[in-house]
């Protein structure tokens, strides 16, 4: 398990709400790898397809009470922004 806590600099951007001031890395051999950040938990599982590629597939989740703190719009927009710098990694 590997543990990252950031620094509180009173950031309100996107970035900031997605991952929070803490996150908790957890992998479990050989493929199984389980994140906590922000309001965030994701599951991912890496499928070897070869001796030098792999497919990565991800589950997200969201926790419920975030919702009750932006209103729709502003969940849709923080999800997508949140769900397009998941696929720039």
């Amino acid at each position: 398990m590997q543990e990252c806590i950031g620094k509180a600099d009173g950031d309100d951007s996107v970035k900031r709400q997605r991952i929070g001031t803490k996150a908790v890395y957890s992998c479990i051999y050989p493929n199984l790898l389980v994140n906590r950040y922000g309001p965030w938990l994701d599951i991912n599982i890496v499928l070897p397809l070869g001796p030098d590629r792999s497919l990565m597939i991800y589950d997200f989740y969201l926790k419920e009470t975030f919702e009750n703190e932006m209103s729709k719009t502003e969940l849709a927009n923080f999800i997508d922004q949140s769900l397009q710098g998941s696929d720039q990694v």
